[in-house]
């Protein structure tokens, strides 16, 4: 096997191999250009996203990179969570498909262990008008929008939900209904929503490893919130 012919074996395999593990590529091109190779993905990167949850923080944070975690997969034509997008895990963004004018798509569950209260949800995107992005938010599992928090524009880059309930809505997920209008087309490159744990209590105690006969046992105890 010659040195170009071990190349085009090397592209192919790993194409094949991607395909395999994550199913993310489709068809591939192999394109020559003098004495290099250049090969073009078709379709690719149909993935998923990234996505991180500090607790400590109150933070759940979802990225465009090549996992299958963060926001809901697509379920077909006219399904409620998502549709007309795709990700490209390349770049690390969400954009409506090509050829589309309109699409949309919702995060995964976003459901706290500590939640004092709910803060807001800020979005790093390009756009050409700001109702190129609309936001809306759901309680868990629901496809109708809690009330007033339905095709939300932003203020500057982020949504204010510190009106919704944590009570009542504990689980929460982010709809994002994306539209061309221009150039640039939105693009979403960073989702996190926040949120306001309960505070922790943190204590320690020190006590005397014995103590005489008849004697009073004492010891200190400190505390701290946060």
């Amino acid at each position: 096997m010659n040195p170009l012919q071990s190349t085009l074996h090397f592209v192919k395999e790993s194409v094949r191999k991607l395909g395999t593990k994550s199913s993310i590529v489709k068809t591939a091109q192999v394109v020559m250009v003098g004495a290099f190779v250049i090969f073009q993905l078709g379709e690719a990167f149909i993935a998923l996203s990234d996505y991180s949850q500090n607790e400590n923080q109150g933070t759940f944070t979802v990225t465009f990179a090549n996992n299958q975690q963060g926001i809901v997969a697509d379920g077909g034509p006219g399904d409620p969570y998502r549709d007309d997008i795709e990700i490209d895990t390349l770049f690390n963004k969400a954009k409506i498909e090509t050829g589309k004018t309109a699409g949309y798509f919702t995060t995964a569950i976003i459901q706290p262990n500590s939640l004092k209260d709910w803060d807001e949800v800020v979005i790093e995107a390009n756009y050409s008008t700001l109702s190129d992005i609309l936001v809306s938010v759901h309680s868990c599992g629901s496809p109708t929008p809690i009330t007033g928090f339905s095709g939300l524009v932003m203020t500057g880059n982020s949504i204010d939900i510190s009106g919704i309930s944590a009570g009542s809505n504990p689980c929460l997920q982010v709809k994002l209904n994306l539209f061309k209008s221009g150039v640039p087309e939105p693009e979403i490159f960073k989702i996190e929503v926040k949120w306001n744990p309960l505070p922790a209590y943190l204590l320690s105690a020190t006590i005397p490893s014995t103590v005489s006969a008849g004697g009073i046992l004492s010891g200190v105890i400190n505390y701290s919130v946060s």
